[in-house]
């Protein structure tokens, strides 16, 4: 597979697991903590210190979701 290619499919894999994460953790916040969360979008510290508050097992969640959509990557491209 050309590098190019390689970087592309990367990029692709790392876009979906971005989405997937952010949606799923979207979903586990209420309105109002969404709201404050908009509220850093430009502050990932910010971010991550309230995630980190709000939702138990952040990191382990995080993973599963990654781990998850690579999965489902890898079985979309056989």
């Amino acid at each position: 597979m050309p590098p190019e290619k390689a970087e592309e499919i990367m990029a692709r894999l790392e876009e979906n697991i971005q989405r997937k994460v952010v949606l799923e953790i979207l979903d586990l916040l209420s309105p109002k903590d969404q709201q404050k969360v908009q509220s850093f979008i430009d502050d990932n510290k910010k971010i991550s210190a309230f995630l980190s508050k709000k939702i138990l097992n952040l990191d382990s969640l995080v993973k599963t979701i990654a781990k998850s959509a690579a999965k489902d990557f890898k079985n979309f491209t056989k």
